[in-house]
């Protein structure tokens, strides 16, 4: 699902579960997920402004 389409609680529940899980895998993995993060509190961001 693309993030524009994500609710504000869809978005914080994606970066909640994100950051609990964000050690388990490869390297490769990893950076997915810390870009991913990135990308969502940056559009939860542009939501709340």
């Amino acid at each position: 699902m693309e993030i524009k389409n994500l609710t504000s609680s869809e978005i914080l529940a994606q970066i909640n579960y994100l950051e609990k899980n964000i050690s388990k895998g490869s390297v490769t993995y990893l950076v997915n997920r810390m870009n991913r993060l990135r990308v969502l509190k940056t559009s939860l961001h542009r939501m709340a402004s």
